[in-house]
């Protein structure tokens, strides 16, 4: 939605998340965040801190108890 208001053209946007356990319970999230090669830097930077923005992102790290690493990859 954010891109599309600004008439960026992303294309397909393919996300990760990899957990890590300690015990039966989720206590880390690494979310890759792939995004076409022929966006620019502040594109990217961007898109990543409206990706940390998503209310399910919130509830997980605002928990305190949980880390969620976020990371971007070129597709």
């Amino acid at each position: 939605m954010y891109a599309e208001r600004k008439g960026w053209d992303v294309g397909e946007l393919e996300v990760d998340v990899e957990m890590g356990y300690e015990g039966p319970v989720p206590n880390s999230f690494e979310v890759g965040v792939k995004l076409p090669a022929h966006l620019d830097e502040e594109q990217r930077r961007r898109l990543l801190v409206i990706a940390t923005k998503c209310p399910v992102h919130k509830v997980l790290a605002g928990e305190g108890h949980v880390r969620v690493i976020e990371r971007l990859e070129e597709s």
